[in-house]
């Protein structure tokens, strides 16, 4: 019984998956099946049933089934958490004018960039949830204090959707410089903000003369800022 069960398994008919892990997990269980159990003083009969060989085999192929699917499932997490990690390329904006905007700060004050004209802008689009942001926010407010009067202006446009997040945070950074927030309307003039943290490097005459965009280095930034500067 147990033979011609084993011959049907392997026969083309028989499911794929259920017939390569029954041709691994039958002979074992052929050995298995013929070695008396003992349990107490009960001596088990060998297990010859075609039906539980049956139902061992479908066992074991649903689980196999089950972890292929797990196995799937977790091989494309891995890949989108391996794409997350990788900043998502914007198009360029540099050598083109600066999109104009105009918005309120978290104090209610204007911001308009028009009205920034002849000074330097650097523009900094961030998030609370981004790491990389945060990191390199308190350096921009530095700059703000050491070249202001160089007639720097740095802007910080927060993406978030909860303006509390935003404020929290700007207070505990201790950021000086104007923060306003942002929505799809005004990342979209701006490439689409599909990466942060994004800044542009703004010249005086209201071109974009460098966009950084992930985790860039600070001093390629302010060097940049400077050369804008002089």
């Amino acid at each position: 019984m147990k033979v011609k069960l084993y011959a049907q398994l392997q026969s083309s008919a028989a499911p794929t998956g259920l017939r390569s892990v029954f041709g691994v997990a039958f002979p074992a269980l052929k050995r298995w099946a013929n070695i008396p159990c003992a349990y107490g003083a009960k001596q088990w009969e060998p297990l010859k049933s075609a039906t539980i060989f049956h139902a061992f085999a479908l066992r074991v192929s649903h689980s196999a089934y089950r972890m292929s699917r797990n196995l799937a499932a977790c091989a494309l997490i891995a890949a989108s958490m391996g794409a997350a990690a990788q900043p998502a390329l914007v198009h360029t904006l540099v050598g083109m004018q600066a999109p104009a905007f105009a918005r309120r700060d978290l104090a209610g004050q204007s911001i308009s960039l028009s009205r920034l004209r002849g000074r330097v802008v650097l523009l900094n689009f961030w998030a609370t949830w981004c790491a990389p942001c945060q990191a390199e926010m308190p350096a921009f407010n530095s700059w703000q204090l050491e070249y202001g009067s160089r007639e720097l202006a740095v802007i910080g446009i927060s993406m978030d959707d909860d303006e509390d997040s935003a404020r929290k945070l700007v207070e505990r950074l201790k950021i000086g410089y104007p923060v306003a927030m942002g929505d799809a309307k005004l990342g979209k003039l701006y490439g689409g903000v599909l990466g942060l943290p994004l800044t542009f490097l703004i010249s005086r005459d209201g071109k974009v003369l460098a966009q950084f965009q992930g985790d860039s280095d600070l001093k390629t930034i302010e060097r940049k800022l400077k050369s804008a500067l002089d």
